[in-house]
């Protein structure tokens, strides 16, 4: 960790939150890490109905269709916590009220500062309680603890996160050899999330050493746990995701990033934009 805090990429002036689990420094800075991000077209109607944060809308793609990820991460090495795995189940949103971006896929690719669309979380399970109350009470993110594997080999991969009460099912799995692939840039994150009613607008800076792979998705498919009720399973099942295989994969073993605190976005129920 102390080699990394001499590159430039992390020389960036940070401050301590209060958590209920200690102090955490923002922007948490990842030194190691490896991700994938499987991308699924989703029913326009069913994602909106899934998006219940007011100021944010879902971003339609087609007519009626709309931009779910699902992407996995395995966090080795930042600089506050023990090194944990993630999984985001996203869709793509911008504020309401403006102009849809002509083409939404290439805008997710300018820097943050240029677009307005990014990421909404429905869900976000974590492995640890540290990484759980971070993402809480800082950024609102809805994360729960339970145990989540992550397997990047080649062009084979293997995720799944587990049933918090019952560790040995799984409530998703996404498995499968990765197609044909191209070198690719990682792109930069805008997030949007809800806290203390407030609309937070949050962004992540990333990049990847070795580089990154754009994918067709092979023979990549989730399945999901249509038994037990959990929230995230049902989630997903309302987008009609199980037995899905996703349009394409980005996947990294070399990820780097500093995920920034977030600013209250300016509306009209909320006319300030200050760090939370």
């Amino acid at each position: 960790m102390t080699s990394w805090l001499k590159d430039a990429f992390f020389q960036v002036a940070t401050h301590p939150k209060q958590i209920s689990t200690g102090p955490m420094h923002v922007p948490v800075r990842y030194f190691d890490a490896s991700s994938l991000i499987a991308f699924f077209m989703v029913d326009y109607a069913k994602a909106s109905a899934l998006v219940d944060v007011t100021g944010i809308e879902v971003v339609p793609v087609t007519e009626n269709k709309a931009l779910f990820a699902l992407a996995f991460y395995e966090y080795r090495s930042l600089t506050d916590g023990a090194p944990y795995n993630e999984v985001g189940a996203c869709v793509v949103v911008q504020p309401k009220g403006m102009k849809p971006a002509k083409h939404p896929l290439m805008e997710l690719s300018l820097p943050p500062d240029r677009r307005q669309t990014g990421m909404h979380i429905l869900h976000l399970p974590v492995t640890t309680e540290e990484a759980c109350a971070g993402g809480k009470e800082i950024w609102g993110y809805p994360k729960f603890v339970t145990p989540i594997n992550f397997s990047l080999s080649d062009k084979e991969f293997s995720g799944q996160v587990m049933h918090p009460d019952h560790p040995q099912s799984p409530l998703l799995n996404l498995t499968g050899k990765l197609g044909m692939g191209l070198p690719a840039p990682w792109a930069d994150l805008v997030l949007y999330s809800s806290l203390n009613d407030q609309l937070i607008r949050a962004t992540a800076n990333t990049r990847t050493l070795d580089g990154a792979t754009f994918a067709t998705a092979g023979s990549l498919k989730l399945s999901l746990d249509l038994v037990s009720g959990h929230p995230m399973a049902e989630a997903l099942n309302q987008l009609d995701l199980d037995g899905a295989s996703p349009i394409s994969a980005t996947y990294t073993q070399s990820l780097q990033l500093r995920l920034n605190e977030g600013v209250v976005v300016e509306t009209e129920e909320a006319p300030t934009n200050i760090a939370v």
